[in-house]
């Protein structure tokens, strides 16, 4: 892994942790809704950009069989190295894929996380509301 996929995938980890737990969400409507669109989009940028980059390594590694610059491969440059540079870009579909299953993970892993911080957050209103309430007797 390179430099910027490890921040991108951080960066798409953390988001919905981040905004979903210093947010009001879930007690009021609007920010619940900004939050839970920033939380989605985050990861799924984060997915699709991170298969944009692959996908521009295997272009580029690609390239560098291609000797006379052309962009197509001819007879000469059809190395078996060339050969198997090829089949690993054609048979990638996951680069392909990468919104709708960035979708998908997205939506689960926020989902997650959601259940997470207001399972979190509804504990610590209760043994507040639990501590307040014995004070006052």
């Amino acid at each position: 892994m390179q430099l910027m996929d490890v921040v991108l995938a951080i960066f798409g980890l953390a988001t919905p942790w981040l905004v979903l737990s210093l947010t009001d969400f879930p007690y009021r409507w609007q920010s619940s809704f900004i939050a839970l669109a920033t939380s989605l989009f985050a990861p799924f940028l984060s997915i699709v950009l991170m298969a944009k980059l692959e996908g521009d390594r295997l272009v580029e590694a690609l390239a560098t069989f291609d000797l006379d610059g052309i962009g197509s491969f001819s007879g000469a440059e059809l190395t078996p190295t060339a050969l198997e540079a090829m089949q690993r870009y054609s048979n990638d579909t996951g680069l392909a894929m990468a919104p709708i299953t960035g979708f998908i993970v997205s939506l689960v892993y926020v989902a997650a996380v959601g259940f997470l911080v207001f399972g979190f957050k509804e504990i610590r209103n209760s043994s507040s509301k639990r501590e307040s309430g014995q004070r006052n007797s």
